[in-house]
């Protein structure tokens, strides 16, 4: 509920609770059983953590939180191996609530910022009415969630999200005159928390500590807060930059920005089987071992017991030795082609936010001072987008930072005195919510609709096909812990994570097309190298269909196949 200073109707809150829990429980079972490759070396993480190897948990390239809260999920849970996708779906549910719960607090804070103004005025009813900000940052928060972050994905963006509201909130705190001790320590363990779901925050934090400075009325009480600020900050986050910089030998907070660096700007072999090609980019220390050439075929297991895929369960181990270099031309191409992309999704994904924005401004004040009054909710955002311009850019990288940043536009908007302009202002930002609102909930109630009539034709509208490709291999008696191989994408083989198989040598999907060109002889002898890297069984999807089944038998109903050394 909210305070008594701040009016809205209990049906609207409660709706929009009642919509957001109802949209997420119809995404989490539709999906339940998606996994995406990130999630699977969260999950081997998450074994890791439960089984007490700190030596595996502690990985430069995953942040610690989330495998830590889906490890406490599954112990508590204790699903089977066929069920434990949609216990972390239904974990992601759980963070979904929490962060909508910090999003209240957020729009609480963002009201009072809203009516005392950060130059220190007194308090003031000249913009938006209570209720409109509610259904504003409601409908911001629903949206980004479900329909920029995503709940079916198995990352961190939805913890980051919470984290971004929560630091909005304390920030909005401090720039109204909340200067106690207490809040500015809050605000630098929210960011080092923050840090923890994900590395980006650990650069992020000082966008919101600058905005939390340069808004405070009182400098020399801010200069402290700062401080202090950064000691609870250094004091979340130093245990685990000790850890990381400890376990790779220098210092480091983490290396997700710079691998992605070099991935995607120095367009070095992207994401696994850097073998040194680019004398520039540094010289591998433990590279995959190729194992065959036409097909290029590669052999990996390194010092991972139990993971299921060991490439990209540490990125970190295979690319050391990784030199990441400056190149101008190649650095303003990658910022050119973000930067459209942001065009894009302000336009044209967010285009009745912005032209909401544009109208409330044209009925209202037009003064620069008003304009800017949100400030310290454009800065973390702006810092955000231009850190992300620099290297890679995913819509679900936003979905928190969004929302501050649409809440900031719309701080800076005062209308004149006069009841009829705010009751359009009002209807203009009733009729944008909806619109998101809709969007955030169509997909989800869409497919949920087709599911019933899946259901009612007496079929299963989404058969659970990673475990009815693990049932078939357990059926040939393939055994948890076993070395298998994969030809294709072998980020999309989460059949491998429910079987409790190791992918211990792979075909790359760049390959697969030559690799079924191939005469039987190269044939074999491409498959001989997989075998004499460990692999019991070879699994691909989608084999061509003049392939005999009699050498690569169908695992049940699925599209996929495999090729069994001991047939």
């Amino acid at each position: 509920m909210f305070p008594s200073d701040i009016s809205c109707p209990r049906w609207l809150l409660a709706s929009l609770w009642l919509l957001a829990a109802a949209a997420g429980l119809m995404d989490v079972s539709e999906f339940r059983h998606a996994m995406n490759g990130d999630g699977m070396s969260y999950l081997d993480i998450a074994d890791a953590l439960r089984r007490g190897q700190s030596e595996l948990a502690v990985n430069s390239y995953w942040s610690p939180l989330y495998p830590a809260l889906i490890a406490m999920a599954l112990a508590v849970a204790q699903p089977t191996p066929y069920g434990e996708f949609t216990v972390v779906h239904a974990l992601n549910f759980l963070i979904f609530l929490g962060g909508l719960g910090i999003a209240h607090l957020f729009i609480i804070e963002m009201i009072r910022f809203r009516r005392f103004r950060t130059s220190g005025q007194e308090p003031s009813n000249d913009g938006l009415p209570d209720w409109a900000w509610v259904l504003l940052g409601y409908s911001l928060a629903i949206w980004s969630a479900l329909h920029i972050v995503r709940l079916r994905l198995v990352t961190p963006d939805l913890l980051v999200t919470g984290f971004c509201y929560a630091a909005g909130a304390i920030l909005l705190r401090l720039a109204r005159g909340g200067n106690g001790w207490g809040v500015w320590c809050l605000l630098g363990i929210a960011l080092g928390v923050g840090y923890l779901a994900k590395a980006v925050l650990f650069l992020v934090a000082g966008a919101f500590l600058t905005a939390a400075f340069f808004s405070a009325a009182d400098r020399r009480l801010a200069i402290r807060g700062v401080l202090l600020s950064l000691v609870s900050f250094t004091i979340v986050c130093g245990p685990w930059v000790v850890a990381l910089s400890r376990s790779t030998g220098r210092f480091t907070f983490g290396d997700s920005g710079k691998l992605n660096y070099a991935w995607y700007v120095n367009e070095t072999s992207p994401f696994a089987h850097w073998q040194g090609e680019t004398p520039r980019a540094g010289k591998p220390v433990h590279p995959p071992r190729k194992i065959s050439e036409a097909p290029a075929a590669f052999a990996f297991s390194g010092p991972f017991p139990n993971v299921t895929y060991p490439l990209w369960f540490s990125p970190g181990y295979w690319y050391d030795g990784l030199s990441v270099f400056f190149n101008l031309r190649r650095q303003l191409e990658i910022i050119a082609v973000h930067l459209e992309s942001y065009f894009s999704l302000f336009t044209l994904h967010q285009a009745p936010w912005l032209t909401a924005c544009a109208l409330l401004y044209a009925i209202g004040s037009r003064r620069w001072r008003d304009a800017l009054a949100g400030w310290p909710l454009l800065l973390p955002p702006l810092c955000a987008l231009a850190l992300y311009s620099l290297v890679h850019t995913e819509a679900r990288f936003f979905g928190g930072f969004l929302s501050l940043l649409w809440c900031g536009l719309f701080a800076g908007v005062r209308l004149p005195d006069s009841a009829e302009v705010r009751r359009l202002a009002g209807a203009v930002v009733a009729v944008t919510a909806v619109t998101f609102l809709a969007i955030a909930v169509m997909t989800p109630a869409a497919l949920t609709a087709r599911s019933a009539l899946v259901w009612a034709g007496g079929r299963k509208p989404w058969p659970h096909v990673q475990a009815e490709v693990a049932q078939a291999i357990h059926g040939r008696g393939v055994r948890p812990g076993d070395p298998v191989a994969f030809i294709g994408e072998t980020f999309n083989a989460y059949w491998a994570r429910v079987a409790r198989v190791r992918i211990v040598a792979e075909i790359p999907i760049g390959e697969t097309a030559g690799f079924w060109a191939l005469d039987a002889a190269r044939s074999s002898s491409a498959l001989e190298a997989l075998k004499n890297a460990g692999a019991r069984v070879v699994v691909s999807k989608n084999v061509p269909k003049s392939v005999p089944e009699t050498h690569w038998q169908r695992l049940g109903a699925t599209e996929y196949r495999a090729y069994f050394f001991d047939r």
